[in-house]
């Protein structure tokens, strides 16, 4: 009787049908009197416990063999009592122990290894170091192994941080030069807009690649003339390393270094 009351607030008797709340419910002193030393047993599988029946709830509270519901949310589980403690329920709320947020047994694992902020995960670009999830992003930004484009304009080879002093080292005469340049184009523009020109853009429209086999690299030598869309050219090499085309068609001479 004391079970069923607590279940709702409004209460069917179950002989006559009359509703009435459960703060109306009292005990029946005579009744329990009278039955109070009645001799009962307990009913759940396995237990051999027999006793009065004022002491039957009392063994039920504690009884081992009581089978009951795990009271975790969503889990269905059914078992003795004395059996609940072994249960590993997957619906069971833990406290990370990372960042003590609440999640469930079977969710834990996966929690920890992809989503917790503390666990302590390896760098992904491989660099060794072990680091808070939480940190991972500011790391990436110094880490070693990341790489980036060369930040001189005009040089497109990507390069890790880790390598980045000696890629200035090789590539210092590369980088002088694509400077030069730039600083040449930048003067240009200043002047065409200080005497107000029309500046000139250069329009690349093909890109002609030849081999020289140079045998005494150390005298200046020049190539045999040769036709290239209606223009004549010829190759110079100053014997300094250095190489360059002239256009032979011009009314002038126009030399330019091949870089």
């Amino acid at each position: 009787m004391e079970t069923w009351a607590e279940s709702t607030a409004t209460l069917l008797c179950p002989q006559c049908r009359a509703t009435f709340r459960k703060e109306k419910l009292r005990i029946n002193v005579a009744m329990d009197k009278a039955t109070r030393d009645f001799p009962v047993k307990c009913n759940s599988k396995g237990c051999r416990w027999k006793g009065n029946y004022s002491d039957a709830n009392d063994h039920l509270r504690h009884c081992p063999k009581v089978r009951e519901r795990c009271p975790n949310e969503g889990c269905q589980h059914v078992a003795a009592r004395e059996e609940m403690t072994a249960h590993a329920c997957p619906k069971e709320r833990i406290a990370c122990s990372g960042c003590q947020l609440s999640v469930t047994r079977e969710k834990l694992q996966f929690h920890r290894t992809s989503l917790c902020r503390n666990s302590a995960v390896l760098c992904p670009l491989r660099c060794g170091a072990s680091l808070p999830r939480r940190n991972i992003n500011l790391h990436l930004h110094k880490c070693p192994e990341n790489a980036s484009i060369c930040q001189v304009a005009g040089y497109k080879r990507i390069v890790k941080k880790k390598d980045i002093n000696v890629h200035f080292k090789e590539a210092s005469t590369s980088h002088f030069a694509l400077q030069s340049g730039g600083i040449k184009r930048l003067r240009g523009i200043i002047y065409y807009k200080k005497y107000n020109i029309e500046p000139i853009e250069p329009k690349v429209e093909r890109v002609v690649s030849f081999c020289w086999r140079i045998p005494i690299p150390d005298k200046p030598l020049k190539s045999g003339p040769f036709i290239d869309d209606n223009c004549r050219w010829r190759g110079l090499y100053s014997g300094q390393q250095k190489l360059f085309l002239q256009l032979l068609s011009a009314s002038h001479l126009v030399t330019r270094e091949i870089q």
